[in-house]
C-alpha cells in the first residue's frame, strides 16, 4: 500500500483534532516496528535454532557411552552441532547489530564468513550420512561393484556440492562489498 503525502489528506473541521504537518522520528534507541520486524524475526529463528542445538549437544553427551565418544560419527556430530551454534551466534550478532546500529553497515568479511559457515554445515551433515553409509556397507564385506554403485552417487553429489559452495562463496565475496545496506535489505531473499 503506497503512502500518501500529508498534503493530499482531506482537511478536518476546526473542532476535530488535526493531523500534524510533519511525522516525527522515533526517539533515540527506538525504531518503528515495520523497520525492525525482519531483524527480530531472523533473531528469533536463529536463537531458537541455537537453543535446540545446545539441548542436542547435552543429550548427545548424556546418552553416549565412553566407547561411542571415540567413534568418528560422534565426533562428526559434535563438529556439526558446533558449526550450527557458530552460525546461530553469527546470526545473533548480525541481527542485534542491525537493531542497535541500523546506520552502521556490517563489515563485508562478516557476511562472507557467515556464508562460508552456512555452506559448510550441510557438507558436514552429508559427511555424517556418508560415514553411516560406509558403516552399513563396509568396503571389505560388500562386493566391489555393489559398493561402488552404492557410494558413487553420494560421493559425486558431495563433490558437486563442494564445487557449488566454492563458486557461491567466491561470488558472495565479490558481491557483498558492492551492496549498500538498503539494497541488501530490499533484496535479502534473492541473495
Amino acid at each position: 500500500m503506497p503512502f500518501l503525502p500529508l498534503s493530499s489528506l482531506p482537511t478536518m473541521a476546526s473542532n476535530e483534532t488535526s493531523i500534524p504537518s510533519t511525522i516525527s522520528i522515533p526517539p533515540p534507541g527506538t525504531n518503528f516496528i515495520a523497520v525492525i520486524q525482519p531483524s527480530v524475526t531472523y533473531l528469533m529463528i536463529g536463537t531458537t535454532s541455537g537453543t535446540i542445538l545446545v539441548s542436542m549437544l547435552l543429550a548427545l553427551f548424556f546418552f553416549s557411552t565412553r566407547s561411542m565418544r571415540h567413534q568418528p560419527i560422534f565426533l562428526a556430530n559434535i563438529i556439526a552441532i558446533c558449526f550450527g551454534l557458530t552460525l546461530s551466534l553469527f546470526n545473533g550478532y548480525v541481527e542485534i547489530r542491525a537493531l542497535l546500529s541500523p546506520a552502521d553497515p556490517i563489515h563485508a568479511a562478516t557476511f562472507v564468513a557467515y556464508a562460508v559457515i552456512n555452506s559448510i554445515g550441510p557438507i558436514l551433515v552429508d559427511s555424517i550420512l556418508l560415514i553411516r553409509l560406509f558403516a552399513v556397507f563396509p568396503f571389505t564385506s560388500t562386493p566391489r561393484l555393489r559398493w561402488i554403485g552404492i557410494v558413487s552417487f553420494p560421493i559425486l553429489m558431495k563433490i558437486a556440492r563442494i564445487i557449488n559452495n566454492a563458486v557461491f562463496c567466491n561470488k558472495e565475496q565479490r558481491l557483498v562489498p558492492h551492496i549498500s545496506p538498503q539494497k541488501a535489505l530490499n533484496s535479502w531473499p534473492t541473495l
